[in-house]
């Protein structure tokens, strides 16, 4: 039932289609047109945002309150990419969000996250960093607590696990370079790439992540493994230690 629900929404997509069914569909924005104006930019990007939000919504209640709905998430997260990241929670704390609602939301997010790190699964991850980096972005760029993540490879630097190593606060989370080389072990895992956020948005890493970095990349060294890459993320932003020199 719910692929009919799909397929039909797809077909009311088109106007003539609409009217048809006595529906006269919103035509998708223009958002992503060059703008030399930051203010027009964010604009175009939040009607984007908001025509997106209401695709999804209105199959959880009337056109008229996925609208409203749309345009309150987007007021309350700023983008589509925080919107679908957050926590049900704080979705609930939204007038007109209900739990069906919120629960499309947060599945919406990990069908995109898992569409993507299927783009890296066969293949060498090295010469995938650009895929990696996006699926990163969703998971990572508009997380309000600091994580830790461990994308783990085999001899052929495919892809064996990506998981989360540790969770935190808003500006620290606890990173043990030891307990990331018995999980390696575990795995039978011979590199690794360290990704981690900064909820701030600002990615320079800090002198114990440096630290902490290098004594990572020893211990593997140690043991036979690599360290490929330690990756900072923040609000569409990334720091490489690699090419930054660090490793």
């Amino acid at each position: 039932m719910k692929a009919m629900r799909i397929q039909g929404w797809r077909e009311l997509a088109h106007p003539r289609m609409a009217a048809a069914h006595g529906r006269l569909e919103e035509p998708e924005p223009r958002s992503w047109q060059r703008s030399d104006d930051a203010a027009d930019r964010k604009a175009q990007a939040e009607k984007q945002a908001v025509h997106q939000l209401y695709q999804l919504l209105r199959s959880t209640c009337s056109d008229d309150e996925a609208r409203s709905l749309a345009r309150r998430i987007v007021e309350r997260f700023g983008c589509l990419g925080a919107a679908l990241a957050a926590r049900q929670s704080q979705l609930l704390t939204i007038p007109g969000m209900t739990p069906a609602a919120a629960a499309l939301l947060q599945a919406a997010h990990g069908t995109t996250c898992h569409v993507l790190v299927e783009e890296v699964a066969d293949r060498s991850v090295i010469s995938s960093m650009s895929e990696l980096l996006a699926y990163v972005d969703l998971r990572l760029g508009h997380s309000g607590t600091e994580q830790v993540h461990g994308c783990f490879l085999d001899r052929k630097n495919q892809l064996i696990v990506y998981e989360e190593l540790s969770r935190g606060t808003v500006d620290h989370a606890p990173f043990y370079p030891r307990e990331v080389v018995r999980r390696l072990l575990d795995l039978d895992a011979v590199a690794l790439i360290l990704v981690h956020n900064h909820p701030s948005g600002i990615v320079e890493p800090s002198s114990v992540d440096i630290d902490e970095t290098r004594r990572l990349a020893g211990l593997l060294a140690g043991m036979g493994a690599i360290l490929h890459d330690h990756v900072i993320v923040g609000r569409k932003k990334h720091f490489s230690f690699r090419s930054a020199g660090y490793l």
